[in-house]
């Protein structure tokens, strides 16, 4: 498997909507309604990384922070 770990810099994301942030269109709550965006990228993400066979979770960090972790198969390639 290949990991992937990505950190966001921004204010993170509340334990209880953590699975929430994978569903297409979804905001958090506490987020300024009017800023930009459709809230399709971690959905897109999901439905990719599920196709290829892997996984993808998010965490939230001590300091705050959302952690994005990716699992994806490696594939071996025969040389002949």
């Amino acid at each position: 498997m290949l990991a992937i770990t990505i950190t966001d810099g921004g204010c993170g994301v509340p334990e209880d909507v953590l699975e929430q942030i994978f569903d297409p269109f979804f905001r958090v709550p506490s987020q300024n309604p009017h800023r930009g965006g459709a809230r399709l990228g971690l959905s897109i993400s999901k439905r990719i990384v599920t196709l290829y066979g892997g996984s993808i979770a998010a965490q939230s960090r001590a300091d705050g922070r959302l952690l994005i972790q990716l699992y994806l198969p490696l594939i071996a390639h025969d040389e002949h």
